[in-house]
Parts: C-alpha cells; sequence; structure tokens
C-alpha cells in the first residue's frame, strides 16, 4: 500500500495559510512532516517549543569561512512553517527538512534566471501572483494574496485550490524554472522519496505554494534526472544558530524577500480574527492618546463601525489593512493622514523583537555580550527594537561600565549605540549621551567579531590591534587612539600610542600636528574620568607642542584664501586646547608663534588678524601694542581688500571689544570712511561675513553707533565720505538690523 502523501502550498509567514494549516493537519493526523528548510535546520527545529524562546526568531546559517555568506530563515507567530513544526512536536511526530543543504547553497553559485518566450510568460516568471492578481482585478499581488487567503477564514481543503492554481502557471510551455529552483525542487523530490521508502504511511509536505506541484507529482519526474541535476555539487562547512529577529526586519521593505507588509497587522489577525476590527482600533487609540491626540471611546467606535461598513461594501468577511487605515484616517485623525503616520510604522509593522535563550548561544562571544549587557544595566534597550536616548553619568561604575561596552562594539563594527549630544555641553568630562538601537543583523557581525576573541574586551582590543597597525594617517591613528582610551583597552592604546609617535616623528605638515592636539588634550585633560593611562599621552603632546610653536608662522605664510579657513579652525581649536593645559610652559611657546605670525608681513591677512585678536584676548599684548598694529594693517594704501580680511580674523571675537576698547573703534571708523567707493563695495562682500558671526545683540548695537554717527557727524572722528552715505545705510539695514538674516 503506498503512502498518502499530501502537500501543503502555503505563503511563508501567512496568518490565513497558517490558521488552515493547523486545521489541515489535524484533519490529516500526518505521521511524518516534511519541511522546506536546509537540512541544516532539521536538529534545530526541536527548539523551537522551548519556553525561554519569544518570536520572532531566525535561524542564522552561514559559512564558516566567509561569515559574509550568510542566511536568515525568519520564524513568526503566524508563519505557517512554525505552526507545523509546533504541531509535530507536541504530538512527536517525525520532522525532515528537506531543502537543499546551506552548505551547498552557500558552496555553489547557481543560477537564479529564468529562461521564457513571450511578454506573457515574461509577466509570469517575474511576479506569478502579481499577474494573477491583475486577472482578478488587483494592481497588488499583496493585496490580492491578502484578500483571498490571508483574511479569510478559510478550511483546510483550501490548499487543494492554491496547489491547483499553481499548477497551471508552471504548465506554461514556454516557461523554463531557474538553474537554482530546478536543483532545490530535485533535492526535495529525492527527501519525498526517502520517507516513502521509510515507510511512513501519511506524509505531510509543507512548502512554498510555488513548489507544491513538483512535490506533489514525484512520480512524473525520473529520479536518474533528478541524481543528475545533484551529481558533483560543491559544499562549504557551514554552522546554524537561532538569533533575535524584528518585525522591522521581517517586513517586505527591510529587503528581505519573503517579507510582508505589515507584520504586526498579521500577528493581529493571526490571534484576533474575531473582534479584529475593535482590536486594532484599539491598539490605534492607545497610540494615538500616547502621541497626546485628542481620542475618545465614541471615535474608536465609530472608525470600528466604519471600517466594517467599507468591508462589507467590498464583499470582505474581515476589515483589511486598507478599509482599518481609511476609517482611522476619516474619524481618528480627522481626515489628516499625516496623523496616521506617526504612528503607522508601530501599528502596521510592529517593534516587536524576539529573544533567544542565552543557552542557544552558539559563540562564547555572543555569551559574553549577554554577561556585558547584564552588567551594564542596558537590558531594556537591548531587547528593543525602538530607539532609546541614554545618558551615562561615567562616575557611576555601571555607567561607566556601559560606556565602554558600546565603544568595544564600535571598534567591532557593531553600532549599537550612536553617540549624540548634550545641549549646552563643550567639553564632555563625565557625561554621555548615546543613541540605542539594536538591530538583529548585528548578530551575524557579532559572530564574525568571534574571529578576534572569546570575550568582548579582548576581541575589541585584537581588533584595535589590527586596526592600528594598518593606519595610513597620524589623524586615523588618532581617531582609533580616542576609541580605545574610551573603551579602556590599555594593552591596545600602548600599540597605538607608538604607531601615532611614529608618524608624528616624520610628519612635517604642522595642520596634521594642529588636527591632532585637540583629541591629546582632551585625553589629557579629562581622561582621568575614565581612569586611563595618560602618561603616554603627556609625552606625545610634549613633543609636539614645541613642533607647532615652531613651524607654526611659516606654515601660515603665503597661505591662499582657500585654505585660510581651514587654517583659521585649525588654530582656534589648537589655541583652546593648549589653553586647556595645566602647565603654562606649553601656553608660552604658543604665545610667541601667534605673535610671529601676527607681525609677519607674509602671513595670510586672516590669520594675522587671528592671531592678534587671540594674543590680545589673553592680555599677552596690551591695547596700546594692538593699535599700533591695527593701524599699520588698515593703512595699506591701494589693497583695501586684503585689509578686509584682516579685519575679518581681528573680529573672529565679540564685538564688544571694538565697541568698548579705546582707540579701535576710531581707527575702523577712519578707515571705512576713507575708503574709495571702488574700494568699499569691493570689501562689503568680507565685512558681511565677518559682521554676520556677531549676536543680533552686538549686531544692534554696532547699528546704534554708526547709526548716531550719521545722525551727528560733528562727533570727533566721524567723518563720512558722501558717496558713502546710501551704500552705508543699505550695508547697516541689511546686516546690523533687528531682523534675523540668512547667516
Amino acid at each position: 500500500m503506498s503512502a498518502e502523501l499530501q502537500v501543503f502550498g502555503i505563503r511563508h509567514h501567512g496568518p490565513g495559510s497558517a490558521l488552515a494549516l493547523q486545521r489541515a493537519l489535524r484533519e490529516m493526523e500526518p505521521d511524518c512532516l516534511l519541511v522546506e528548510a536546509p537540512e541544516e535546520a532539521e536538529p534545530l527545529l526541536e527548539q523551537l517549543l522551548h519556553p525561554g524562546i519569544s518570536l520572532p526568531i531566525a535561524l542564522l546559517i552561514y559559512q564558516r569561512s566567509d561569515f559574509s555568506r550568510a542566511v536568515f530563515l525568519p520564524f513568526a507567530e503566524f508563519s505557517p512553517e512554525l505552526q507545523a513544526v509546533r504541531f509535530a512536536l507536541q504530538r512527536g511526530i517525525p520532522i525532515r527538512a528537506i531543502d537543499l543543504p546551506m552548505r551547498i547553497q552557500l558552496a555553489e553559485s547557481l543560477s537564479t534566471h529564468t529562461s521564457e518566450a513571450g511578454e506573457e510568460a515574461a509577466r509570469i516568471r517575474l511576479d506569478p501572483l502579481h499577474y494573477l492578481a491583475t486577472l482578478a482585478g488587483y494592481t497588488d499581488s499583496e493585496r490580492f494574496w491578502d484578500a483571498q487567503f490571508e483574511q479569510m477564514d478559510n478550511p483546510g481543503e483550501i490548499f487543494g485550490l492554491i496547489l491547483e492554481m499553481m499548477g497551471a502557471l508552471r504548465e506554461a510551455p514556454v516557461r523554463k524554472e531557474s538553474e537554482e529552483t530546478e536543483v532545490r525542487e530535485a533535492w526535495m523530490r529525492q527527501q519525498v522519496r526517502s520517507a516513502q521508502e521509510t515507510g511512513f504511511k501519511r506524509i505531510a509536505v509543507v512548502c512554498g505554494a510555488w513548489h507544491a506541484p513538483v512535490l506533489n507529482r514525484v512520480a512524473d519526474f525520473p529520479v536518474k534526472a533528478d541524481r543528475a541535476l545533484l551529481r558533483g555539487l560543491k559544499k562549504e562547512k557551514v554552522a546554524a544558530a537561532w538569533i533575535p529577529w524584528s518585525y522591522e526586519r521581517l517586513a517586505f521593505q527591510s529587503g528581505y524577500g519573503s517579507g510582508v507588509i505589515s507584520p504586526a497587522w498579521y500577528e493581529l489577525l493571526f490571534r484576533k480574527r474575531k473582534g479584529l476590527a475593535a482590536h486594532w482600533m484599539a491598539r490605534a487609540g492607545r497610540l494615538f492618546r500616547q502621541e497626546r491626540f485628542d481620542v475618545s471611546p465614541a471615535h474608536l467606535q465609530e472608525a470600528v463601525r466604519l471600517a466594517e461598513a467599507l468591508a462589507a461594501m467590498r464583499s470582505k468577511s474581515v476589515p483589511g489593512i486598507a478599509e482599518l487605515e481609511e476609517a482611522a484616517v476619516s474619524v481618528l485623525c480627522e481626515g489628516r493622514p499625516e496623523r496616521l503616520q506617526v504612528i503607522r510604522e508601530r501599528l502596521v509593522i510592529g517593534l516587536q523583537v524576539g529573544k533567544v535563550p542565552a543557552a542557544f548561544a552558539q559563540t562564547p562571544l555572543q555569551q559574553d555580550l549577554v554577561r556585558c549587557v547584564k552588567s551594564a544595566r542596558l537590558g531594556r534597550e537591548f531587547e528593543s527594537s525602538e530607539k532609546h536616548r541614554k545618558e551615562l553619568d561615567l562616575r557611576v561604575a555601571a555607567n561607566l561600565r556601559a560606556s565602554q561596552l558600546l565603544h568595544r562594539l564600535q571598534l567591532l563594527d557593531i553600532p549599537w549605540g550612536d553617540p549624540g549630544y548634550i545641549r549646552g555641553e563643550t567639553q564632555g568630562s563625565f557625561r554621555e549621551v548615546w543613541n540605542l538601537k539594536w538591530k538583529p543583523d548585528f548578530n551575524i557581525r557579532l559572530i564574525q567579531a568571534s574571529l578576534w576573541g572569546t570575550r568582548i574586551d579582548e576581541a575589541a582590543q585584537q581588533r584595535a590591534i589590527d586596526r592600528s597597525a594598518k593606519a595610513n594617517a597620524l589623524p586615523e591613528a588618532l581617531a582609533l587612539l580616542h576609541q580605545v582610551l574610551s573603551a579602556d583597552l590599555p594593552a591596545a592604546c600602548r600599540h597605538i600610542m607608538e604607531r601615532i609617535q611614529a608618524f608624528a616623528a616624520v610628519t612635517q605638515e604642522v595642520d596634521l600636528l594642529l588636527s591632532a592636539l585637540p583629541t591629546l588634550v582632551h585625553i589629557l585633560r579629562y581622561g582621568n574620568v575614565r581612569k586611563t593611562d595618560r602618561e603616554a599621552v603627556a609625552v606625545l603632546v610634549t613633543e609636539i607642542v614645541p613642533r607647532i610653536c615652531i613651524g607654526l608662522p611659516a606654515a601660515v605664510s603665503e597661505v591662499d584664501e582657500g585654505y585660510a579657513h581651514d587654517w583659521f579652525s585649525l588654530i582656534i581649536q589648537g589655541h583652546q586646547s593648549l589653553h586647556l593645559l595645566l602647565s603654562d610652559t606649553g601656553r608660552s611657546d604658543w604665545y610667541a608663534a601667534l605673535s610671529e605670525a601676527a607681525l609677519n608681513h607674509g602671513t595670510n591677512p586672516l590669520l594675522a588678524g587671528l592671531s592678534l585678536r587671540l594674543l590680545l584676548d589673553e592680555r599677552v599684548w596690551s591695547v596700546g601694542s594692538v593699535e599700533s598694529v591695527v593701524r599699520r594693517e588698515l593703512s595699506n594704501p591701494g589693497n583695501a581688500l586684503r585689509a578686509a580680511w584682516w579685519l575679518e580674523g581681528f573680529a573672529s571675537g565679540p564685538a564688544l571689544l571694538l565697541l568698548h576698547t579705546p582707540g579701535l573703534w576710531p581707527l575702523l571708523d577712519t578707515w571705512v570712511c576713507q575708503l574709495p567707493v571702488a574700494d568699499f563695495k569691493e570689501i562689503v562682500p568680507v565685512l558681511r561675513r565677518t559682521f554676520s558671526r556677531f549676536s543680533q545683540t552686538e549686531k544692534q548695537l554696532l547699528k546704534n553707533r554708526i547709526t548716531r554717527a550719521q545722525e551727528q557727524p560733528q562727533i570727533p572722528g566721524i567723518r563720512f565720505h558722501p558717496e558713502h552715505q546710501a551704500l552705508l545705510k543699505t550695508w547697516t539695514d541689511t546686516w546690523l538690523g533687528r531682523q534675523k538674516t540668512d547667516e
């Protein structure tokens, strides 16, 4: 007596398919279950009954020699394969995974191209369901399948209709399947034959609907032809493990080929088919109230009635996502679709994140991460798919461990945390802020990181040492040093410091040394909060600072306008960094370098003016000495543009210096008033840029000063060229007025 074979063609992650499959399996009572899953999944399927599992999860299968070659096989509660496996496990029914093993799929480069002739076959090949949806009057294959199979409360007999429908699509004489599909289906037919030969009497096959016709007619395909297709296939060593997954990654928009548009909606469709609209609207109302939108119980009741009425008008047994969204927009959102977008991601896609018991972790590094997360008190953020903002006071031991963990994961290319900024903080000493969001893709990166060690700190340290050896420039090594110090990896720090010292010893470019200084001084000044070893950093700073001070005057000489603003930022950052040093030795050398740059006529005028301003702010130079230099720079006949650039650098600080320092304002005023009109027009863009940096209050004070001078020309020191009046009025009204300007 031949074995009974029933093939159930399902849609991956289809709630209607899952419910119908449950009914069909109870009616059939099979003694063997064959599931479309790679052979490597078979020993792990029995773990799906573990009480510590929280769905969704995914089976990760990866190539041991190349971690970039990996596949994910997600399972959600509404996945038909999951329900079939649980059905079999609860009844002690043998389960076999019959798809082509991943050790072959990852080793072979099987073609996915399907040959066809004619326009109609091409449309079928690209999307068979879309072709059917078009014939049925739908424009979207997802909506077609939802309406016909997932939203309907179908009996088990629906699989016979699916088998017939797919068989008709596959019987097109002009169509030939891809090499990948043919090899996979040949392997699955061999597994079906093996189950029949074993002696099972009632064999249930759960597979994708497209494969159902060829597995239902195994006898129509010669065994020799299938064996020929499978002969000589390459193999690679692979490993498999369960990992947490999320509805966001399960969604079709994430790039997952078998994804669905609305996982949260599918979960509700599977769990709460009775009273579906009421459950959906209740969830929507709760989310709207969290966003502080005014939604009352009466609104929800009216929205439910509208959704059910729309479904009845469209001949649907239950409202679909389209009817529910239309009703929500009309009633809850008062006709404003943008309100629904605020909660749509949580309501339709969902924020559900799965959980895998720690005992399932396949690598020591994964187990160590779980331990580190618990020690750093980041468990809530680790288990959530929402983005969390986390402020850390590094003086608290748990927060310090959390910061070190996040920095170590970044070194391992696992950016769980994105560093943020604290408003009002310019120098971070003991506070950090992170935006945290764990993504399931990080699990494969964690497995890749196992190459570097079995603990997070060990792996991050070895990875940092490797990156330091490959660093090609001083800035790259400095950025790595900052990460390593923040991650508290002293052994790696020593390697990187040696690398930085080697770069610094041969670097002649003062700009590179200046760019390095802020990072080093910041570490030297604030490193004590992290309890890092600063001795090596202090030695490096004492080596770099003299070289910067000696080389600065020559470096800023003859700098063209294109690079002047880059140097402008470097000098300001270097000045601020040296000001943080506890010793005055480095600062005195720096002031001497600035003095030489300020007095050297070959120095770029923007940088010369900036150097003088910094010296005046630090009271290294007296006001009287500065006035003589200002007079010299502004009295250069025939080169008004150079004087304007110099003024831009000199006026880079607060405007109060110009208003309240005796002698400076009259010098500036006399220079502007005596310029020829042509020169004045030429320098207006530079003056605009200069004064745009001042605050609105400072601009108003300057305007008042100029306005009084225009109204009272008899005031000593104020003499305007007659042709300047209209230009000055336009300039003061536009750039120094009360109105805000685009700066």
